[in-house]
This record gives structure tokens, C-alpha cells and sequence, in this order.
């Protein structure tokens, strides 16, 4: 009889100990267990757009690192491509930097390629003789040539030639020491200009000009006084 109330109590203490509820340990390795509630977070704004990176040299144009080489037939048309539908492109005035030893069809093709992809306009970043950073700013939109216009162009010999962009005998300006004389050939399109109620003046460059010295005219037309 005994023997049964031991077994009786025991059971019923193991029944107690059954029912009792988890202590602070248990709750805390439940916790470490289980896996953690997913906080919400906000949604990540959209990247801010920004214009493309160009740089040209005399090789090729590169515009966020993709490279267009020059000598493919197409380049010009490529890089239009590529520009089209970037953003800070159509209707802006879009910036690229022009190495001064490119020749200066290279920086002609990538303006005309920007014309296509419908820029506002471009500034162009070529180093200056003194080695400061100049800047050139091109607008699309300016008005039109007319028969007086003067037109100037630095030749393969390095002289420069002045005309009225309706055609005529060109002035030239020869070559002086350092290259294409700027100063007497910008002297020359003021005096064109003078007689002609043109808002543009028209400039060039032979293919095998590097881009430095057409930058150069173009620095000096557009800088001195009475029109430009």
C-alpha cells in the first residue's frame, strides 16, 4: 500500500511539474530561436540622372567608357547613337572634354553627332596654350549666315584665310613663328564683320589642323571685343 502512494505521489508531482509554465530561461532560448520580424524599410529613392562623360581624343570618342574608334566609317553616327536617348542630353547644352592634339574633324564629328541626338548645345573643354583650362561654348540655335557672314579657316600650310562665307578672294594671313597668326587673322574677321550685319562669324580648319589651334581662333574670335 505504501509502495502505490509513492508511486501515486510521484506521478502526481510529475504531472505537476508537466503543468508548470516555461520559466525565463526557456523563454529567452525560444526567443534566440526563433527567427526575427522583418522590419519595413523605405523604398530607395531613384538614382539622381546625370549627363554623360565625354572625352575625345585623336583616336576615338568615349562616352561612359564605350569607345568609338574614328576610323570606323561610321563613327559620327555611332556616337549619335549612343548619345540619343541619354539623359541631360536632348535639349541641353552638353560638355565634353577635346584633347588639342585630335585633328579637328574628330571634334566636328562628335558636335554633329550631338546636333543629331537634338542638344541644345555644347561646351567644349580644351587645354589653353598656357596650360589653363579653356572653355568654348557652341549654341545650335544661333542665327543664320548670311551672304556677308566672314568665314575664317586655318589652312594645311597654317596660314589663315578670311572671306565673306557668300564667297570672294579670300585675305590670307601667313604663318608666323608659332603657328597660325590669330592676331592679325581675328583683326581680319572684325573688319569683315564691321561691314556686315551677320550675328555669327563662320570658322574652320583643314583635316590635318589639330583641334588646339582651331580651339585657339575660335578662343581669340569669340574673346576680343566688337563681335564675335
Amino acid at each position: 500500500m505504501k509502495a502505490r502512494l509513492w508511486t501515486a505521489a510521484a506521478a502526481a508531482l510529475a504531472l505537476a511539474a508537466c503543468d508548470k509554465g516555461p520559466t525565463q530561461l526557456d523563454r529567452i532560448a525560444e526567443s534566440a530561436a526563433s527567427p526575427p520580424i522583418p522590419t519595413a524599410t523605405a523604398p530607395r529613392p531613384p538614382p539622381v540622372p546625370t549627363a554623360p562623360s565625354i572625352t575625345v581624343d585623336d583616336s576615338a570618342c568615349t562616352i561612359n567608357g564605350e569607345e568609338v574608334l574614328f576610323l570606323a566609317p561610321d563613327a559620327r553616327d555611332r556616337i549619335a547613337g549612343i548619345l540619343t536617348g541619354k539623359p541631360l542630353v536632348e535639349g541641353k547644352v552638353v560638355a565634353f572634354d577635346a584633347a588639342r592634339e585630335a585633328k579637328t574633324p574628330r571634334i566636328a564629328a562628335v558636335v554633329f553627332a550631338l546636333r543629331k541626338a537634338k542638344a541644345k548645345g555644347a561646351t567644349v573643354h580644351t587645354s589653353m596654350r598656357d596650360r589653363t583650362m579653356g572653355e568654348l561654348a557652341l549654341n545650335f540655335s544661333h542665327g543664320a549666315a548670311s551672304e556677308c557672314t566672314p568665314a575664317a579657316m586655318i589652312r594645311k600650310d597654317g596660314s589663315i584665310a578670311v572671306w565673306s562665307a557668300g564667297g570672294g578672294t579670300a585675305q590670307t594671313f601667313t604663318k608666323g613663328f608659332a603657328g597660325p597668326d590669330l592676331t592679325l587673322g581675328t583683326e581680319g574677321l572684325r573688319k569683315a564683320s564691321a561691314a556686315c550685319g551677320s550675328t555669327v562669324w563662320a570658322l574652320g580648319a583643314d583635316d590635318n589642323i589639330t583641334w588646339g589651334l582651331t580651339f585657339d581662333l575660335a578662343m581669340r574670335a569669340r574673346g576680343e571685343a566688337d563681335a564675335g
